[in-house]
């Protein structure tokens, strides 16, 4: 006679098909193995003191920037919210610290003996890479691939930075090497007003996104850079495949382009593009010879688009990530990601670049036809660490005088041509990553 499953039989077996999926779950993690931190940038704003803040529930100080970050990544949904701190200092502990789960100072060693837990790399909310480990994304390597500025629901903050014309400050209280950074300023260890606080700017890379200057009036609306504390997997960084290349120059020199070594002599726009094809050259790029300088001159209207070479491929940097669609989106006010990578492999550090544009690409100040390195005379530049109009035009104009690079624009299947297809490597084995 059938007399059926007892109860207490139908709980075993169904702990035993609990258990078997928890086993499965477990080992397809192990078999997938470790995934990168994740990382975002607050989609609401607020003052320096962090008390202020609906999200922080009334705490102010350290503990309220990161009850911030808790809040919103619970409320958009993402797993372990507990696990993101703010990247803030204060007084007592540095970012540096307090991404690796600790407290304390750097100089310190964050109050631990022995070896200290890592922390990083870091992705962002939208899957892209947003950084290396720790030490390799600070100053001097800045090895930050994306600017930060995607939000815990996913939301570029670019389209909302250009719209209202919104720097996306961040706060951060932290310098380029992850500690308490200008002056000691934290706004009063972030609960209050006064006096002022390093900032970052959720469009940079470089050290900018961290360490962009000094913000003396802490009642202004800045955000919080999110991290998920502790060590992470590595990230999947895009293979280097054939595109339009765009690297900016790891030389510089004054507006008065032909003084440079690599000009050749040459003078003004031919100086340009001679600077960018030697600097190709140097570095084993393929028809370097075809490179040309991203740069505006006054006579003949010559406008930075029409130097560019027309691509509908977009242009990419030598890592292989997308600097922009095509040729009419480099121009549109807003990069996918910075011209931060050098001709030798060399992530900057807000590097001042020669462009002579305004941030629609028509000319605006440019040394003489960039004939000048004179004082009194004056040339626009970009910062090449920047996303957003500024990666071409910085608000004021600079003195000849002052050093800046080229952004240099190579010819489609620049990366992988000079003998790829048929086996020959030699002009390209030096773009290794």
């Amino acid at each position: 006679m059938n007399r059926g499953t007892s109860s207490s039989g139908r709980a075993r077996a169904g702990a035993c098909v609990a258990t078997y999926l928890l086993l499965v779950l477990a080992a397809q993690s192990a078999l997938a193995g470790p995934v990168p931190r994740r990382s975002f940038v607050t989609s609401v704003e607020g003052s320096g003191d962090l008390s202020t803040w609906p999200e922080s529930k009334g705490i102010g100080g350290l503990a309220g920037a990161d009850q911030v970050c808790a809040f919103l990544a619970d409320s958009a949904g993402l797993s372990n919210p507990g696990a993101f701190v703010a990247w803030m200092s204060d007084a007592q502990s540095d970012a540096w610290c307090r991404v690796r789960g600790l407290a304390g100072r750097r100089v310190d060693d964050c109050n631990v003996v022995g070896q200290l837990p890592g922390a990083g790399p870091w992705s962002r909310i939208d899957g892209s890479p947003f950084a290396a480990a720790l030490d390799s994304m600070l100053f001097p390597l800045n090895e930050v691939y994306n600017p930060p500025r995607i939000a815990e629901d996913g939301l570029d903050l670019s389209a909302h930075g250009a719209l209202q014309d919104d720097p996306l400050w961040i706060y951060t209280g932290t310098s380029e090497s992850g500690v308490l950074g200008f002056n000691g300023w934290s706004c009063s260890n972030w609960q209050a007003d006064q006096p002022g606080t390093t900032v970052g700017r959720a469009s940079s890379t470089g050290a900018g996104w961290g360490a962009a200057g000094a913000l003396t009036d802490c009642e202004a609306s800045g955000r919080i850079l999110c991290l998920e504390m502790g060590p992470g997997g590595p990230l999947e960084l895009p293979e280097a495949t054939v595109h339009p290349l765009i690297f900016v120059t790891s030389a510089a020199g004054s507006g008065n382009l032909g003084t440079w070594p690599l000009a050749d002599g040459l003078v003004g726009r031919g100086a340009a593009d001679r600077i960018c094809q030697n600097s190709a050259a140097s570095a084993g790029l393929p028809f370097a010879s075809q490179f040309v300088a991203l740069l505006t001159v006054k006579s003949g209207a010559s406008d930075a688009e029409s130097t560019a070479p027309p691509s509908a491929d977009g242009w990419y940097r030598l890592d292989g990530f997308r600097v922009a669609s095509n040729t009419t989106d480099l121009f549109d006010g807003m990069l996918a990601t910075p011209v931060n990578l050098t001709e030798t492999w060399e992530y900057t550090h807000n590097a001042w670049v020669w462009t002579g544009s305004d941030r629609q690409g028509m000319s605006r100040e440019t040394c003489s036809e960039w004939t000048s390195g004179a004082v009194e005379t004056s040339g626009t530049v970009g910062v090449s660490s920047m996303s957003d109009p500024e990666w071409i035009a910085r608000p004021d104009d600079v003195s000849c005088s002052q050093f800046g690079s080229l952004y240099c624009l190579g010819p489609p299947g620049a990366l992988f041509g000079d003998g790829f297809e048929t086996g020959g490597t030699e002009a390209w084995t030096s773009l290794g990553r």
